[in-house]
C-alpha cells in the first residue's frame, strides 16, 4: 500500500497534494483540540493550539502546521511548470506560495497564550499576528489573480468562477476574524476550507495538463 502511494505519477501527486495538505491540517486541529482542555473549534483560533503555554504547542506547530504548508509548497512547485506560463499565473502561484511561507513563519513565532494577551503582547505575538494577516491577504490575492489568469487556460472557466467567488467570500471572512466574536474559530475554519477547496480544484485542473 505504501509502495503504491510513493509511486504516484506526477499528475496524481499534483491532484492529491492539496487534499493531503488539508487533511493534515484538519487532523492537526482535531487532535490538538482533543488535548487542549475546553478548547472550542467554534470560538477559538487554530493558532491557539500552538500558542505559548498551550498543551503540546511544539508538536502542533512543527509536526502539524509547518508540514501542512510544506505540502502546499510542494504542490505549487509541481503544478507551476505544467500550467500555462504567463505573468499573472506566476504571480498568482507566487502569492499562494508566500501565503504558505508566511504561515510557516507564524507557526515558528507563536502567539501568546490563547492569542489574546491581557497584558503587553510579546514580540513573537505581534509578529505572529502580522505574518498571519499578510499570509491570508497574500493567499486570497493569489487565488484571485490565478483565477483571472485561468480564463485563458483550457478548461479553466470553472476554476476562474470558483476562484473569484472564493476570494470574495474569504476576504469577507477575513474582515470578521475579530477575537471578540463568538464564532471567530468557525469563520477561520470556513475561510481555510474555502481556500483549500479551490486549491484542490486547481490541482485537478493542473493534473489534466501534466
Amino acid at each position: 500500500m505504501l509502495g503504491q502511494f510513493l509511486i504516484f505519477s506526477r499528475h496524481e501527486w499534483i491532484r492529491r497534494l492539496p487534499l493531503i495538505s488539508y487533511l493534515w491540517l484538519v487532523f492537526t486541529v482535531l487532535v490538538g483540540g482533543l488535548f487542549y482542555p475546553d478548547y472550542s473549534h467554534i470560538s477559538q483560533y487554530m493558532s491557539e493550539l500552538g500558542a505559548t503555554g498551550a498543551p503540546h504547542a511544539w508538536l502542533v506547530n512543527y509536526l502539524g502546521f509547518v508540514p501542512t504548508e510544506i505540502l502546499l509548497l510542494v504542490f505549487l512547485a509541481m503544478a507551476l511548470p505544467v500550467l500555462p506560463q504567463s505573468v499573472p499565473t506566476r504571480l498568482g502561484i507566487g502569492l499562494i506560495g508566500i501565503y504558505a511561507l508566511l504561515l510557516i513563519g507564524a507557526s515558528i513565532f507563536a502567539c501568546d497564550f490563547e492569542c489574546r494577551p491581557v497584558e503587553q503582547a510579546s514580540f513573537a505575538h505581534g509578529l505572529h499576528i502580522t505574518l498571519g494577516t499578510f499570509a491570508y491577504l497574500a493567499g486570497i490575492s493569489g487565488v484571485l489573480v490565478t483565477s483571472v489568469s485561468a480564463r485563458q487556460w483550457p478548461g479553466g472557466f470553472t476554476l476562474m468562477m470558483a476562484g473569484v467567488a472564493v476570494a470574495i467570500l474569504a476576504f469577507g471572512l477575513l474582515l470578521n476574524l475579530n477575537p471578540d466574536l463568538p464564532f471567530v474559530g468557525l469563520m477561520q475554519r470556513a475561510m481555510e476550507t474555502l481556500m483549500y477547496l479551490w486549491f484542490m480544484l486547481l490541482g485537478r485542473t493542473a493534473a489534466r495538463m501534466a
